[in-house]
């Protein structure tokens, strides 16, 4: 089989991964990179198989095997770069993908200099659509460093490039507008976040239709906005909708799902404790830190905080049951083969004299997980999803 077919199987997956069929497109660009990747086809092998490495790579990041993805990145990069048809748009379009990976896991420190990179090789180009897309894809690693003003600077330059082509970047301005809407609400800048997502949603709907993975996480960031202005049968609404999306097309397992349904799960445990006028007042428990306490948390999320946030059965649930080592620390679990570090927080007198007062019962620290801990920091926000 030829280029042809090879072009044809990614043509073919890509439409499916375009329409939020990831599983119909994975067996059409695993093949076409086996294809690629044959000893018989050396002869065109430094144009075909980078192509089939990076499509199936995008593939892998949206199913979330970060691993697999990077891995295959970095393959198709060696390649180019040793390449005497190297061209620096795939070199940009590679970096821009490798600095993805990383904002996926989170590390947005090992994030930002690919993505730099690759804006750095863009500029030179003159393709001011590429350039928008990997402006915004830079904007969310730094908003995941909490820079906001830098962040909302490079947002508002790539849309200024991708609205020179708004049909044909109406999928890369519906990413724009979801992001900077979400920076806009961890901001408090609701109105304008508000704005700016019902935006996102509308362009997301036109283009991708009713069942796409990249509508829920629209979906799921206009609940937050809706629930921070106290509507929150709409907010229940569209984290429902959001969370069947999610399961339908990635699965229950896939961290955006698994995001989208605790903000349902959290929403649905306020409006019932907002409907039971027998509950105390005290249902929620407010921990003000201490100095050391906040280092412990910045630690372990890289947020800054005053205080965190649980009600009474949560905090029933989170009560470290001893500190094998004085004062605090991380604690490392292995579990499904995956780190999840556990965060202790070991409490002062004044914080174990509130909780006895809250249930009644002693307690010498608390423990979540990053995750929990990072969604109980006051005041308690939802997870905002960024592509």
């Amino acid at each position: 089989m030829g280029t042809r077919a090879i072009d044809e199987l990614m043509r073919a997956g890509n439409e499916f991964r375009g329409r939020g069929d990831v599983v119909s497109a994975e067996p059409l660009l695993r093949r076409a990179v086996a294809l690629a990747d044959s000893p018989s086809r050396e002869s065109d092998s430094e144009r075909t198989l980078p192509n089939a490495l990076n499509t199936l790579g995008m593939l892998c990041k949206d199913l979330a095997r970060y691993d697999e993805a990077r891995s295959l990145y970095e393959r198709a990069l060696a390649i180019v770069e040793q390449s005497p048809v190297r061209t620096d748009h795939d070199i940009a379009a590679l970096f821009h993908n490798l600095g993805g990976i990383e904002h996926a896991r989170r590390d947005f420190v090992a994030a930002e200099p690919l993505a730099r990179r690759g804006v750095a090789l863009r500029r030179g180009l003159g393709d001011s659509d590429a350039l928008g897309a990997d402006l915004i894809a830079l904007a969310a690693i730094l908003d995941g460093q909490r820079k906001f003003n830098e962040a909302e600077a490079v947002y508002l330059e790539g849309l200024a490039l991708l609205e020179r082509n708004p049909e044909r970047n109406a999928g890369e301005i519906a990413v724009a507008l979801n992001n900077l809407g979400a920076q806009y609400l961890l901001r408090d800048r609701v109105a304008e976040g508000l704005q700016l997502l019902a935006g996102a949603e509308r362009l997301k709907r036109q283009s991708l239709g009713p069942h796409h993975p990249d509508l829920a996480v629209t979906l799921n960031n206009l609940a937050e906005a809706r629930k921070v202005r106290g509507e929150l049968a709409a907010a229940h609404h569209l984290y429902r909708e959001a969370v069947d999306i999610l399961e339908g097309a990635l699965g229950s397992e896939h961290p955006k799902t698994a995001a989208c349904r605790r903000n349902l799960s959290n929403l649905e445990s306020l409006v019932m404790s907002s409907n039971n006028e027998t509950r105390p007042e005290r249902e929620m428990v407010r921990i003000n830190l201490t100095t050391q306490q906040k280092e412990v948390v910045k630690a372990a999320t890289n947020r800054d905080a005053e205080a965190i946030e649980l009600t009474v059965e949560e905090l029933e649930k989170r009560i470290a049951p001893f500190f094998r080592l004085a004062g605090n620390h991380n604690e490392t679990l292995l579990a499904d083969g995956r780190d999840k570090v556990r965060v202790q927080i070991e409490l002062t007198d004044d914080q174990r004299t509130q909780i006895r007062d809250a249930f009644g019962e002693d307690a010498k620290g608390v423990e979540l997980s990053v995750e929990p801990l990072e969604d109980r920091i006051a005041p308690i926000k939802a997870i905002l999803i960024s592509l």
